[in-house]
């Protein structure tokens, strides 16, 4: 009785022993299933945005964008938005970058189509947003909002004297410890320079190291010769000549403040032509109205970048409002639906796990320079 008791429990050992490690294999292969997808992985998609603790900031409309974009898709328990601020986490050095096991994805069109891509996949709990990268209307308003209304909006935040001086460089203090706040202006400044040339815009004298937002007197780059090698003869000619140079000034930023809403008007103008074209069918669509141009419960990648660049070129705090005046004044209708959305974004933004950057990701001096000789890699 005892060999067979004995013989007994090792056959129920055995039998144990065999249950347990077919439900570990089944385990691991459902574990290893779900860590494979994109929507159910335990390592949450990471994105990297311009701004500060929990607040995306508005000198980047594409870093908004991709977080609402980000919202609007998934749960927040799949991504986390990093306020890094640190353009070295970008190959291409320009955020923002989303982040999926090492695999980066640059610039909002990237992360808006990868995004698409993961959505066919695995059928995401929540979808706001129309994605469909191969819609031809979709795509061109995508490629005018970054080649036309971008460089708009590089001149009213750092080409307009004002704007620069009194709201977008104090904005670096919150991004960068010191020194670092003084560079990154500089190289905005310049790309911005350069772009609104395309616009046919003119670059307007700003100083870089007046930190008290003090109006900066320089002399018009744009003087005749004889008006570049007058000198002052006394101190009176001297004050008339420096009126004479900020008077050059206002009326220069005048005309590029004109030629802003001139080109402002004729690309929103072509986004009213297409919501009407699309939306004729529609009996609840008026002139007088405006709305989702593809799909009226949902907007699309293009759509939202334009919303967020329109938040920023009306953003609140601007002390230079002449974009935000117009644009209510020319398209009331548009600009009240395109407020209250925007509004609604940025309030759904609060459920999300935002971080402040640790480690290698903060763009500290010691990092900068560990990247620069290579001692570190993003």
């Amino acid at each position: 009785m005892a060999t067979f008791g004995c013989e007994n429990d090792i056959w129920l050992a055995n039998a144990t022993f065999a249950t347990l490690t077919i439900l570990n294999r089944y385990s691991y292969s459902l574990l290893s299933t779900l860590l494979k997808s994109p929507f159910l992985s335990i390592i949450m998609l990471q994105l990297h945005v311009w701004g500060s603790d929990s607040i995306v900031s508005v000198i980047s409309p594409e870093c908004l964008a991709s977080s609402w974009l980000l919202n609007m898709s998934l749960t927040p328990d799949q991504f986390e938005i990093i306020t890094s601020s640190n353009t070295n986490i970008s190959d291409i050095h320009k955020l923002p970058v989303l982040i999926d096991d090492d695999i980066k994805y640059q610039g909002y069109v990237a992360i808006s189509r990868y995004i698409e891509e993961i959505s066919k996949e695995h059928k995401p709990p929540v979808n706001q947003v129309f994605m469909d990268s191969t819609n031809l209307i979709n795509m061109s308003l995508l490629n005018l909002n970054l080649t036309k209304i971008e460089y708009i909006n590089q001149y009213n935040l750092f080409m307009n004297v004002k704007n620069y001086e009194q709201f977008t460089r104090k904005l670096f203090q919150k991004y960068f410890p010191f020194p670092m706040m003084y560079n990154q202006p500089l190289k905005f400044y310049n790309n911005a320079q350069a772009q609104i040339k395309l616009l046919g815009l003119a670059s307007n004298k700003t100083s870089f190291f007046s930190l008290a937002g003090a109006q900066t007197e320089t002399v018009n780059d744009e003087y005749s010769e004889d008006e570049e090698n007058d000198m002052a003869l006394s101190a009176l000619h001297e004050r008339k000549l420096l009126a004479k140079s900020k008077e050059k000034e206002m009326l220069k930023e005048t005309r590029n403040s004109l030629r802003c809403l001139h080109l402002i008007n004729e690309y929103l103008e072509f986004y009213v032509k297409i919501f009407e074209d699309m939306n004729k069918s529609d009996a609840d669509v008026t002139g007088s109205e405006y709305g989702y141009i593809f799909d009226k419960n949902k907007i699309s990648t293009s759509e939202l970048l334009l919303y967020s660049y329109i938040y920023s070129l009306t953003y609140e705090e601007l002390p230079d409002k002449f974009v935000a005046n117009y644009l209510q004044l020319k398209y009331p209708k548009m600009s009240e639906f395109i407020r209250e959305k925007t509004h609604f974004f940025n309030e759904n933004l609060a459920n999300i796990n935002f971080r402040s950057p640790c480690g290698i990701e903060a763009p500290t001096l010691v990092n900068e320079i560990k990247y620069l000789t290579g001692f570190i890699e993003y």
